[in-house]
């Protein structure tokens, strides 16, 4: 019962670090997003002028 209690403590501090450490990149996950989104917008529209 130790054993298990030990595990399921473990892998909750685990998941809870990595919800954490998520949290944490997605300011810059998302501020990647924006200035990555304006740059695909000018590339499809570059095409779309040439075709």
């Amino acid at each position: 019962m130790d054993v298990v209690y030990l595990i399921s403590f473990s892998l909750l501090s685990f998941l809870s670090s990595a919800v954490l450490s998520l949290y944490a990149m997605k300011p810059y996950s998302f501020l990647s997003l924006t200035t990555y989104r304006p740059t695909n917008n000018s590339t499809a529209k570059k095409d779309q002028d040439e075709s």
